[in-house]
């Protein structure tokens, strides 16, 4: 797909003008994403968003704004194998377009939900869970070395593809950082979040998530600062699930650490 290819498309989704367009979902005025055909790939994913004025276009000027740091994510882990849509083109939309900015990726297909997979057909099988926790650690462990720290890397950010890969998907809070050491607070956020949400996937079972979350730690060891703060964002997710639901699955870290 050439530049011009890819620009024309983009604006032709934004305005709702694609004769073939397959919305997958919308946020009012503000976020667009579809699915439409293409020749090369044979369907495209586009996602659109709408950040005008002032504030937006420092964002994009100073790359900040979340089409740039999804697109960085997408094109620093096809480097290293890792499985996640391939970037097809990162756009700034022209004057009138309806959304200002536009990333092009491609298409996994109909995917299914990873929580629910993972409670339905890998759970039960201890040989299906090894290589599924295997594929969840090092997804995490190339996108902290590659200085991409997300505090939204979650298991329903991971899908099922139709060839049963899990695939990380939704790269707009990353955030692209030099040295990652640097960063404990969104470091430990990454893995809190990340610890919680597999809590929250086998729960009642808390050895299974005791188990991961060791296997975590021992091959991405962090530093007390990131482990304090890994805790306190895991703490709050529990606590949050407590009062919302009753139910509570405490897991403590330090004990974990090799």
């Amino acid at each position: 797909m050439t530049p011009k290819q890819a620009l024309e498309l983009a604006t032709a989704v934004s305005a709702r003008s694609h004769p073939d367009l397959e919305v997958l979902r919308q946020r009012g005025n503000d976020v667009l994403i579809a699915r439409v055909p293409a020749s090369d790939p044979a369907s495209v994913i586009v996602k659109c968003w709408n950040r005008r004025g002032p504030r937006g276009s420092l964002r994009r000027l100073t790359r900040s704004n979340i089409g740039w740091r999804e697109a960085t994510a997408l094109r620093r882990l096809e480097t290293l194998n890792t499985p996640a849509p391939r970037c097809l083109a990162y756009l700034t939309l022209p004057p009138g377009t309806p959304h200002t900015e536009a990333l092009l990726s491609t298409d996994l297909g109909p995917c299914r939900d990873s929580t629910d997979y993972f409670k339905e057909h890998i759970k039960p099988d201890p040989h299906a869970r090894a290589a599924f926790n295997r594929t969840l650690i090092d997804i995490t462990r190339n996108m902290i070395a590659e200085g991409l720290l997300d505090p939204d890397h979650r298991l329903p950010n991971i899908v099922i593809t139709p060839q049963d890969q899990p695939v990380r998907i939704d790269f707009e809070l990353c955030i692209p950082v030099r040295f990652p050491r640097l960063h404990p607070r969104l470091h430990g956020d990454m893995l809190g979040v990340f610890l919680a949400s597999y809590v929250f996937a086998v729960q009642p079972d808390l050895n299974l998530a005791a188990d991961f979350a060791r296997a975590l730690l021992r091959e991405l060891p962090p530093s007390p600062g990131v482990l304090r703060r890994a805790q306190l964002t895991l703490n709050t997710m529990v606590d949050r699930q407590k009062r919302e639901t009753g139910i509570f699955s405490p897991l403590e870290l330090a004990p974990l650490m090799p």
